[in-house]
């Protein structure tokens, strides 16, 4: 397991650990993930420091050479490894089609029950092809239709990293777990493990059952049950710093330890 200052960076390489390749130049990391080249922080550079003075051009060239002359990559994503919202001098990228991503990094080892908890859903790991396809439809309901990705160009990346999140749990790496209300699915995670450390995955609840208990019930029940059966010391959550998910968590037990910042770019003029 690389080990870097920030938890939440450390954590998203355990699954480029598993089907992707993380490479260490002299004050950077490359990621890629040759079978998903449409995802974003699985294909993006890692930088010791934020971005200085004259690096708008260093970076740039950086992620040519090393991601997109190599495979079918649109996107640019950098990120930084600093954990107290460090941004550096992003003027430039800014100004040529680059937006701040800006993170928090939630962690909990003790949970509170949530208030409104929804007694009428199954929380269970996902067992069926039905089940994994219900998820997947979840997953694509749930998308962020703010940074300008295509329906179909998301739907091709979203079943290819859940086939990975399959495989991954087939290895016994960790599992995906949905909240069932009779056979429905109606919302679902993924919780994966490496050593002491576990990491949430894309915590989804359907548009039409929002505001009923179901995402703080998910989360809160898988938790209790990670700490409970894998002595785990961290439970590590990322959400966007300025989206309502990250109160959730915090209510049944997740304080912000870490806050990220990177910039991200969908469709960059190469």
């Amino acid at each position: 397991m690389i080990k870097l200052h920030s938890l939440g960076i450390t954590t998203d390489l355990i699954f480029i650990d598993y089907n992707g390749s993380i490479d260490r130049r002299e004050n950077y990391y490359v990621v890629r993930t040759v079978s998903n080249p449409s995802f974003w922080f699985g294909n993006c550079l890692i930088f010791d420091a934020p971005p200085a003075s004259g690096d708008f051009e260093k970076w740039i060239a950086l992620f040519k050479k090393e991601i997109a002359e190599k495979q079918k990559t649109q996107h640019m994503v950098f990120l930084w490894d600093t954990v107290n919202g460090e941004k550096g001098i992003t003027d430039q990228f800014l100004k040529n089609g680059f937006e701040l991503d800006q993170t928090l990094v939630l962690t909990a080892n003790k949970l509170i029950p949530p208030v409104k908890y929804n007694t009428d859903i199954k929380v269970r790991i996902l067992e069926s092809d039905e089940d994994w396809e219900q998820a997947i439809i979840n997953q694509i309901n749930c998308r962020d239709e703010s940074n300008g990705e295509t329906l179909e160009g998301h739907i091709a990346f979203k079943r290819i990293q859940m086939a990975n999140y399959r495989a991954m749990q087939i290895d016994g790496l960790g599992n995906w777990y949905g909240a069932f209300l009779d056979k429905v699915l109606i919302g679902d995670l993924g919780l994966f493990f490496q050593e002491d450390t576990g990491r949430f995955q894309n915590v989804g609840t359907h548009p039409d059952y929002r505001r009923k208990g179901v995402c703080a019930t998910l989360v809160y029940e898988v938790s209790k049950s990670a700490l409970l059966n894998h002595k785990l010391k961290h439970l590590v959550m990322v959400a966007d710093e300025n989206y309502h998910a990250g109160g959730i968590y915090e209510s049944v037990g997740y304080k912000a330890s870490e806050r990220l910042v990177g910039l991200c770019c969908n469709q960059y003029p190469y």
